[in-house]
């Protein structure tokens, strides 16, 4: 996430370790919305249709459990920033 300048991005951390390697206080760390899990999925199995990745194609076999290793991370500036535009800040 260094340099990450906006937007979500969306890490597989199994160890659940992603805290350790982020700035503190400069980052949020949440697990998957609805939203964000059909998002995912639909980026891994197009992944693994465009590479024949055996290791996506078992991620999307064992979606339901291997979809809680996924976190999004956000900037906390990005995070206000859209709420503020939501009207929620």
């Amino acid at each position: 996430a260094a340099g990450m300048s906006g937007g979500s991005a969306f890490f597989y951390d199994p160890e659940m370790q992603i805290t350790t390697n982020l700035s503190a206080g400069l980052f949020d760390v949440d697990p998957l919305e609805f939203a964000d899990d059909q998002f995912l999925h639909t980026l891994i199995s197009r992944f693994a249709a465009a590479t024949g990745s055996v290791i996506a194609k078992a991620m999307l076999a064992n979606w339901a459990s291997e979809r809680m290793n996924f976190v999004r991370v956000q900037s906390v500036e990005y995070r206000k920033a859209l709420e503020a535009q939501h009207g929620q800040g």
